[in-house]
């Protein structure tokens, strides 16, 4: 987890070096997408292995795999729209 997370800032501060990337103006803009990479992130992702491991039944494991799977691609789509 800890790797990953540094991973994750490396990359992002290499990508703004290089101009891949740019900081919105709005300030308030860029602390809830900081958020939601630093911390909802990991936490929704944590929260599937554990509901994935307790469940017994492969169409719920489907069915938690699916609903994760869109919560993150969500997210991940509102947090470029709005940066």
């Amino acid at each position: 987890m800890l790797i990953s997370i540094a991973a994750r800032n490396y990359t992002t501060i290499l990508a703004l070096q290089l101009k891949w990337i740019h900081i919105t103006e709005d300030s308030i803009l860029f602390i809830v997408f900081l958020i939601h990479r630093e911390i909802i992130g990991p936490f929704l992702v944590l929260m599937f292995i554990n509901l994935y491991w307790k469940t017994q039944s492969g169409v719920k494991r489907v069915s938690v795999f699916s609903i994760f799977l869109i919560c993150l691609l969500g997210m991940d789509l509102f947090s470029l729209m709005s940066v």
